[in-house]
């Protein structure tokens, strides 16, 4: 499977359930790889879709609630929480605060690898920007909550891949309030 079958896929993968028309809808441009200037900011988690079973249930990165920064120098941090988490929170000014402890990196395909200190392997996925909102007709036919998770234009799609470079998960994300 080559780099752009992928990217169309993550993008499809974000819409999980989401129906065939809408499914369809998405691979036809509804996405590109991420650059560097896309990333860089604050970004908040709004869904998360596993592809594999493959996936440990206990990993933190499948917390409910998650943020992530990205600066433009390379180093990323993120907070993962079991809770509901407001900008006045004191963990979000804890993590506003604290410096970063990974690294990333972002070819011209999308492939973004985050290396974390206490790993040997850094963490794999495709990161794509989300070009245009799905067709208003085709979100009417979804259940409220599916709805809710469908990504929107300027999101980013992360789809994390395991070692073998297949999709484990994917996880959708909305740039934080400035």
């Amino acid at each position: 499977m080559n780099i752009r079958t992928l990217i169309a896929a993550a993008v499809v993968a974000a819409l999980t359930g989401s129906g065939a028309a809408l499914a369809a809808e998405t691979r036809e441009r509804a996405g590109r790889p991420c650059a560097s200037k896309d990333l860089a900011g604050t970004w908040i988690m709004r869904g998360l879709t596993l592809s594999s079973q493959a996936v440990n249930p206990k990993d933190p990165g499948l917390s409910p609630y998650q943020r992530y920064f990205f600066d433009d120098k390379g180093h990323v941090k993120h907070l993962v929480s079991d809770r509901r988490l407001s900008e006045q929170d004191p963990a979000v000014d804890k993590f506003n605060r604290m410096g970063s402890t990974s690294m990333y990196t972002l070819d011209e395909r999308g492939l973004l690898r985050i290396q974390h200190l206490e790993s040997a392997f850094p963490e794999q996925c495709l990161c794509t920007v989300v070009l245009r909102d799905p067709d208003p007709l085709s979100l009417e036919k979804l259940e409220p909550e599916k709805r809710e998770r469908i990504p929107k234009k300027g999101e980013i799609i992360l789809t994390y891949l395991d070692r073998k470079g297949k999709p484990a998960l994917t996880k959708s994300l909305m740039k934080a309030s400035a």
